[in-house]
């Protein structure tokens, strides 16, 4: 089922694009509902790259999850940096080429950090490493060392970061699960993000959630 994200109690107002999916029940069934910035004219590859994440945890990929703030703007960005590169092989098996999606934000991201920038609060400050560190993961080698020269030059702090996390990212093989949710404990604990972390199973809670709907 595909809705707007609009429609969505907690989401509707939060500014920037957003897309996800959640699991949902409908007469003891259960499927995922995506919910999409234009329910209307969407891209099939935004479909597809919101159906992968879901499907990698059905597979077995494990989360971090702050349990004094769940669901918080850190810990959403934290677990998808890390799952990013799982989802965009995932869409590649379906015929989707997520290219176009990952140039265009690390192109943003680029002109970004072109200029300087103040970011007051702490949670700014984390949720920016997690984005740029993203885009330089990610985008094109060309692309990602603009990125991090302008950076260096602007935003330092941004620079220093993210050079830590892509340094994690690259100590073990991020496709491994096992590898996966070591690494995202590892830039926890690098970039000091505040918080009370556990590890997240995502399998058993959906499959909590099918044996409710069977009762």
């Amino acid at each position: 089922m595909i809705s707007s994200r609009y429609e969505h109690p907690r989401y509707r107002n939060l500014k920037g694009t957003l897309n996800f999916a959640l699991p949902n029940t409908v007469n003891g069934r259960v499927f995922f509902s995506l919910y999409l910035e234009n329910a209307i004219n969407f891209d099939p590859v935004i479909v597809s790259h919101e159906i992968c994440h879901p499907l990698l945890k059905i597979k077995g990929l494990k989360s971090m999850r702050d349990d004094a703030n769940i669901q918080s703007n850190e810990e959403n960005l934290l677990n998808t940096l890390c799952e990013h590169p799982l989802v965009y092989e995932e869409q590649k098996k379906y015929g989707h080429s997520p290219n176009k999606m990952i140039n265009e934000k690390a192109t943003n991201d680029r002109r970004r950090m072109s200029r300087t920038h103040v970011r007051p609060s702490y949670k700014e400050k984390i949720m920016e490493y997690l984005v740029i560190s993203d885009s330089v993961f990610n985008a094109p080698r060309t692309l990602s060392r603009k990125i991090m020269r302008n950076a260096k030059k602007n935003n330092k702090d941004v620079y220093d970061a993210v050079t830590t996390i892509i340094n994690e990212m690259n100590k073990k093989n991020i496709f491994d699960y096992d590898n996966n949710i070591f690494i995202k404990k590892n830039i926890i604990k690098k970039i000091s993000m505040e918080g009370k972390w556990s590890i997240r199973d995502d399998l058993v809670a959906l499959r909590n959630l099918c044996a409710s709907t069977s009762n």
